[in-house]
């Protein structure tokens, strides 16, 4: 779930049309997932950012 919240908010969703999709999350819920994939990259070490 965390890859599908990433990908909503690339695509320039915010977190209320991520809540009308999936009324099961919560404003707390998807920032943890924030905080979750900002964490797995500090773990890492790096982080590339890149432009396409």
């Amino acid at each position: 779930m965390v890859d599908l919240i990433l990908e909503w908010l690339e695509a320039g969703k915010n977190f209320e049309d991520i809540m009308d999709a999936y009324p099961n999350l919560s404003h707390k819920d998807i920032s943890a997932a924030i905080g979750y994939a900002r964490k797995s990259i500090e773990e890492k070490g790096s982080a590339s950012i890149y432009k396409i």
